[in-house]
């Protein structure tokens, strides 16, 4: 499981932050096929949490599947990382 704390620089509105995230959100599902979504900071307009979750009997490829979607969410440039937590379950 990873957490992200997000900050959305863009986001003026609460429409704007849903068209952010939704957008982020659906890409993320249908690049790494991972289950995404808002965990949190749902009230506030320019900051938001989502959890990112990968199913995998192998710790190797959870970590490295995790990573991918660190480094996506970090290229796109329509949202600031804060900070990151990821759990192995």
């Amino acid at each position: 499981m990873l957490t992200i704390d997000l900050h959305l620089g863009e986001a003026q509105s609460l429409k704007d932050r849903r068209r952010i995230l939704k957008s982020l959100l659906t890409r993320l599902g249908n690049r790494y096929n991972v289950s995404v979504a808002e965990s949190g900071n749902g009230d506030l307009w320019q900051r938001a949490e989502i959890g990112v979750a990968v199913v995998s009997n192998s710790t190797p490829h959870v970590h490295e599947m995790l990573f991918e979607v660190m480094r996506f969410i970090e290229s796109q440039g329509t949202v600031t990382v804060i900070s990151s937590r990821m759990e192995i379950l």
